[in-house]
């Protein structure tokens, strides 16, 4: 397929990667396919972005940031400063290509950190616009949506050679001169919410990888707390993982808790390790249950 992401194809895409021609998948191998953090747009577009920033004369800092990019994997773990650059870069290149259209055509502005104005289906629309963005940017360079009104730029390659200087600027502003220090962990994190929505019963936050287009998506509107909203925290993302061998009828999962809905119990949030690791646990009835637990039972009275 191209990139035009007429769904959120993304995940779904990765995992027909992993399977296609596998002639047969054991369970260990679909527990995996729960874990990948490949992001599909950094796969599709940062080699033309690399090609096209070669034409740049870079600071110190820029090249650092620069050649950590050449080195990326295209994957959205917490220590992944490329990761970091990755990110801030796309949000500056598709402002500095849409933002412009919402003005011609009069939309209501978006802040810049906004990929596009909210709607009742936004992710969707972003998926739309991230695809567009890709094949012009590989396929049509010179298309006039990189030469705005008033633009000094005229190519796909000047908009993100302008996006890359502009990204490695904030961050370095915000985060200082190191890029080693950039990582994706310290700004973008999970926290396991409580559905009564107490920071007391919450866990975390915790230092994340992810986004909503990985397989181990970590996606959601920032919570908020005391009157506070809780800037680069997700609370929505990747939940019970489950795995079923048809074959031999065993079963494993785990989820991000525990069994116990009590904060005081061991068992309120002692899965939680095993969860970010991607460990499951297997999944026991009868005979098997009974003898896991050595002989312990709980009654529930009424």
């Amino acid at each position: 397929r191209g990139n035009d992401f007429p769904g959120q194809g993304c995940r779904s895409t990765e995992t027909t990667k992993d399977l296609t021609g596998a002639p047969g998948v054991p369970s260990q191998q679909t527990q995996d396919l729960h874990m990948p953090s490949v992001d599909d747009v950094a796969r599709a577009l940062l080699p033309t972005v690399l090609n096209d920033l070669q034409g740049g004369q870079w600071d110190a800092v820029q090249t650092q940031a620069l050649n950590d990019l050449k080195n990326w994997d295209y994957t959205l773990t917490a220590d992944s400063t490329s990761a970091t650059i990755w990110g801030r870069f796309m949000v500056l290149y598709g402002y500095a290509v849409w933002h412009p259209v919402w003005q011609q055509y009069k939309i209501p502005a978006p802040p810049r950190d906004v990929f596009t104005p909210r709607t009742s289906d936004s992710t969707y629309a972003v998926d739309g616009l991230n695809g567009l963005l890709i094949n012009l940017s590989i396929d049509d360079t010179t298309n006039p949506l990189f030469s705005p009104p008033g633009s000094d730029t005229h190519t796909a390659a000047e908009v993100m050679r302008e996006a890359f200087a502009s990204a490695v600027a904030d961050l370095k502003s915000k985060r200082g001169p190191d890029v080693s220090t950039w990582k994706l962990g310290d700004k973008h994190k999970v926290m396991i919410a409580s559905l009564l929505k107490s920071p007391t019963l919450d866990e975390g936050p915790f230092a994340s990888g992810g986004s909503g287009r990985t397989i181990n998506s970590v996606v959601s509107a920032a919570p908020v707390r005391h009157g506070k909203t809780l800037t680069g925290v997700a609370v929505g993302g990747a939940s019970w993982r489950m795995v079923v061998d048809w074959g031999t009828g065993q079963a494993v999962g785990v989820y991000p808790g525990g069994q116990s809905e009590n904060p005081a119990s061991p068992w309120y949030s002692d899965r939680l390790a095993d969860w970010f690791a991607g460990r499951n646990t297997p999944m026991l009835e009868g005979d098997q249950a009974s003898a896991a637990t050595k002989g312990r039972t709980w009654t529930l009275n009424p």
